[in-house]
């Protein structure tokens, strides 16, 4: 379990061999509390804090982990990380679903992330991220997947609006923008990664899914209705990755799946 000496010496060796690709970051993941003592905990994000590195760790899940975290230290996770100096503005907790108010307001104070990975939580049973409360608190909200199952941020972005709904009994809960911001440039800077103007994609305003938008609602149609299909072209540092809803490398990508999937269910 004492596990810091591994991920620091293969971080080291990533990031000196990415040195000439800035558009991608290197960062720390510890898993969770419940995953790696404590003293790797607070090593590791030494090593991070050090090297600049942002750090990801999932807290807060579940209610379990909430319990064993009181048996072990005492007190909840987010108060724990907060304690030993872990929460900060290059921290982004995965989840952190089931916090208290207090410590909303310890991510806020810190102008921590918080990643939510609503097709996860929703197949899991977690529960939905306070997002209404983290942000009036200060933090920040982001979008992950933490599987596999499906990768789309803005079905994520509407998704934790609905659930939000569903738990609240109330409607319009989180703003449009706020919910725009946390599926495009809020995801950067949990990466910690600087928003590029030259960073963009665009929107098939012929797509079934939000034909007839008018300028002063596109972010409304696009966060609430658009499909993944009328996202056409995506742009990284100016560098197009995307053209016409097609990554180049898209059927060599779908092949080698394909053989992947096959040798895990034959």
């Amino acid at each position: 379990r004492d596990l810091h000496s591994f991920p620091t010496r293969r971080s080291s060796d990533l990031t000196e061999a990415l040195l000439t690709n800035a558009t991608v970051p290197v960062g720390i993941a510890l898993h969770s509390i419940r995953a790696l003592e404590l003293r790797s905990i607070v090593a590791i994000a030494a090593y991070a804090r050090k090297r600049k590195l942002p750090i990801h760790m999932h807290v807060a899940e579940q209610p379990g982990e909430i319990e064993e975290c009181l048996a072990e230290y005492g007190c909840r996770p987010v108060e724990l990380l907060e304690q030993h100096g872990i929460v900060g503005g290059d921290f982004t907790a995965i989840h952190a679903i089931h916090i208290t108010g207090a410590e909303a307001q310890q991510l806020g104070a810190a102008h921590a992330m918080v990643c939510a990975c609503p097709t996860t939580e929703r197949n899991l049973g977690d529960g939905p991220v306070p997002a209404d409360l983290l942000l009036e608190k200060g933090a920040g909200i982001c979008f992950g997947t933490d599987s596999n199952a499906q990768i789309d941020l803005l079905e994520d972005a509407r998704c934790l609006e609905y659930h939000l709904r569903m738990s609240k009994l109330q409607r319009a809960i989180l703003p449009v923008n706020a919910l725009y911001e946390a599926a495009t440039a809020a995801g950067a800077r949990s990466l910690g990664l600087v928003a590029d103007p030259s960073d963009y994609f665009t929107v098939d305003l012929r797509d079934a899914s939000v034909a007839g938008s008018q300028v002063g609602d596109l972010t409304t149609q696009v966060v609430f209705s658009a499909r993944g299909e009328a996202i056409r072209d995506v742009f990284v540092g100016g560098r197009q990755v995307i053209a016409d809803g097609m990554h180049p490398a898209q059927d060599e990508i779908v092949t080698a799946f394909e053989k992947v999937q096959k040798r895990l269910w034959q």
